[in-house]
């Protein structure tokens, strides 16, 4: 399954200049929990609602935003944003389509594809039976004297 399957594309995105205040109405307006935010029509940052809730209201978006914005092609596999999100330590991806931003997979979108999806377990060696070999045991050669 690709990105483009679970990514969402009502996003929103601010500029970095914009008081934090209005970043939260927007978020509340809105029900989300993450901004993008876009500077030369190019995402400099992502800002999440506990950004907003741990820095003042008198502050700007740049001031709470996180700089090191992933992004991520909306081509990928779901896979590869799982793995880029735990490799990076976060929740979210911005999505590009090309060099415009296309939308945000988080980390509960992978979450529900997989719980959607499903996946076959492994099975335990206790549960597979009896080891096969492909070699037979050979008894030793017979001694010389």
């Amino acid at each position: 399954m690709r990105v483009k399957d679970v990514m969402r594309t009502n996003i929103r995105t601010i500029a970095p200049n914009r008081p934090l205040t209005e970043a939260a109405d927007v978020m509340k307006r809105f029900g989300i929990e993450h901004l993008i935010v876009l500077e030369h029509g190019q995402p400099v940052g992502l800002l999440a609602e506990i950004d907003v809730l741990r820095h003042s209201a008198e502050g700007d978006v740049a001031s709470a935003i996180t700089r090191s914005v992933v992004t991520i092609s909306q081509e990928e596999l779901v896979r590869r944003a799982a793995n880029l999100m735990r490799g990076h330590g976060i929740k979210s991806l911005v999505v590009m389509n090309k060099d415009k931003v296309a939308g945000i997979v988080t980390s509960s979108d992978v979450l529900e594809v997989v719980s959607r999806t499903g996946h076959k377990e492994r099975m335990t060696l206790r549960d597979r039976g009896p080891k096969r070999t492909n070699r037979q045991k050979q008894s030793p050669p017979p001694a010389r004297h």
